[in-house]
Formats: structure tokens, C-alpha cells, sequence
């Protein structure tokens, strides 16, 4: 498949959608429009070169929900997104210059029920299903394939989503729940996958706003291989990320420490970050912020 395609797909995901009523395209009411910069970074034992690598240019409306995105790499539009809107401010269609298009519809409750997803160079557009339960929260995802179709089914608890699971036509293929402490500070989360009869786990420790700052990973035989410490700023951004693998005879090795820095406007949204990766500056973003 098109590599443009699977990252035009990328931008949209059905889960941190309608379901939970979130709304991922709104930053600032106050928005009117952003430009972003990202630059590569090159060092060398004697300087560092800055190469700008692409430009990024978001337009929203007085709602705080994006309209259009233009993306461009070497001075050139490789890719230009439009959004359309129903008159409850659902997202109703994406469109590509590409030749991709997302059509999605919404029952009375403004859930999504079907999505349609269209690429022109492709004879067949693909089809998700939306099933929901009393309570209206996402029970069922049926992905219309051309062989079978894959299927995903979600579980609750007191409202909360605590585990799903993914079938290709009968047979399962995947699934993993969630088991919370009494106090919800940590949270374990097993995967299951029964045609290797697997089942690993990760602890996750949650600090008083929910954030994850702490990601022990165990394989199927109970074995502690990997731990993920992360930091947050006053945002709930995360700023820095240590990943270590655990050998047999229970040695750490570090071997990924991601840091972002941010530096924010007056009205919090962050307008330049650096990243460094185990110590090496990697990459620069700079983002030019417009308000109605």
C-alpha cells in the first residue's frame, strides 16, 4: 500500500474519537492557524547543522476544529488535508489531494456508526462498522476486509474501557484487559495471544493525574524484560523517556533515553521543542501560532 496513504490513514483514529468523546482536532478555541518547522539536527565532533526537513500548515475555525493541513518537504506540497463538519461539529469527511477520502457517519446519539475509506488507486474502498451497547459505548468494530473481516470487541467496567479483543472472521487473534489497583495508581495489563499461547503483562504505575510514569513489561514466563520510566511537564507532556532492558541475570541496560524541551506562549501551547536522543540533539520544531 502507498506510504502516503498509510499516514494519511494514521491521522485518524476511531478509538480517541466519538467513542469517548473526545474531540482530538480541537488544540484552542483561540487557534486561527499554525505554521510548524521541523528540522533535522547533524552533529559532527566539530559543529552541529540545522536542515529544515518540512513545513506544516494547520487552519482552524472559530469552534477550535481543524480545517486544513498542507504539508510541504524540500519547498514543495507533497500533501493537503480538508475537513468537513456537520452541523454538530462532527468530523464529517476528510479529503486528500492524494486521492484519499474518510466518509463518516453518525447515529442519533453523534457516535460513528460506519466510516468509509477511499484511496482512487484502489478498485475497493475499505468499510468500519460501529456497534454500540445501552450505555452507548463502543461494543463492536467490524473492518470489512476483501478475504474476512477483522473484528474487534470492547469491555467496560463502571464506564471505563478495561479490555478488548480482535478476531479474523472466528478465530481469535488477539486480546488484552486491564486489572486496576483499589486505588487506581497502578494498572496491569495483559495480552494474550492464544496462537502462540502467550500471555505477557505490563505493571503501569499512574501518578495523581493519570499519567504513566512508570512501564514494567513482563514476557510469557513472568520474566521482568523491560522498563519505562516517563517524566511529564505542567502540561501532562511528556519531557522524558528511559527505556532499559532487563537480561536474564536481572542487568539493566539503558538503551533509549528520549528528552523533549519545550518552550511555551502565553496562552500555554508549546512553540518550540528540541529532542534529544541518549544525550544527542536530533531534532528542532518551531511552531508559529496565529489567534483570532
Amino acid at each position: 500500500m502507498d506510504r502516503n496513504y498509510i499516514d494519511f490513514i494514521a491521522c485518524f483514529s476511531h478509538m480517541s474519537a466519538k467513542q469517548y468523546g473526545i474531540k482530538p482536532l480541537v488544540i484552542c478555541k483561540e487557534i486561527k492557524s499554525i505554521v510548524e518547522r521541523r528540522f533535522s539536527v547533524e552533529n559532527s565532533e566539530d559543529n552541529e547543522q540545522i536542515s529544515l526537513c518540512s513545513v506544516a500548515f494547520k487552519d482552524y475555525n472559530e469552534m477550535g476544529y481543524i480545517t486544513k493541513q498542507s504539508f510541504y518537504y524540500s519547498n514543495e506540497m507533497e500533501q493537503m488535508i480538508t475537513y468537513k463538519y456537520d452541523e454538530y461539529n462532527n468530523l464529517k469527511a476528510l479529503f486528500s489531494n492524494l486521492g484519499f477520502t474518510i466518509q463518516i457517519d453518525y447515529n442519533s446519539f453523534q457516535r460513528e456508526v460506519k466510516t468509509l475509506n477511499y484511496y482512487e488507486k484502489e478498485c475497493i474502498p475499505s468499510e468500519t462498522h460501529f456497534f454500540y451497547n445501552a450505555e452507548n459505548l463502543l461494543e463492536k468494530e467490524i473492518i470489512k476486509q476483501k478475504q474476512q473481516d477483522t473484528i474487534h470487541h470492547y469491555k467496560y467496567k463502571s464506564g471505563e474501557l478495561i479490555g478488548s479483543s480482535e478476531y479474523n472472521g472466528e478465530e481469535l487473534i488477539s486480546e488484552w484487559y486491564i486489572e486496576s489497583s483499589e486505588c487506581k495508581s497502578t494498572q496491569t495489563v495483559y495480552n494474550i495471544e492464544p496462537k502462540y499461547n502467550s500471555k505477557s503483562r505490563s505493571v503501569l504505575y499512574l501518578d495523581d493525574r493519570g499519567n504513566v510514569v512508570k512501564n514494567e513489561s513482563f514476557n510469557a514466563e513472568g520474566q521482568l524484560v523491560q522498563i519505562r520510566i516517563l517524566k511529564y511537564d505542567r502540561n501532562s507532556t511528556i519531557v522524558l523517556s528511559e527505556v532499559s532492558n532487563i537480561s536474564k541475570n536481572n542487568k539493566c541496560k539503558k538503551i533509549k533515553r528520549t528528552e523533549d524541551q519545550y518552550e511555551y506562549d502565553k496562552n500555554e501551547n508549546w512553540i518550540k521543542k528540541i529532542r534529544y536522543s541518549n544525550g544527542i540533539k536530533t531534532e528542532y520544531k518551531e511552531r508559529e501560532i496565529t489567534y483570532f
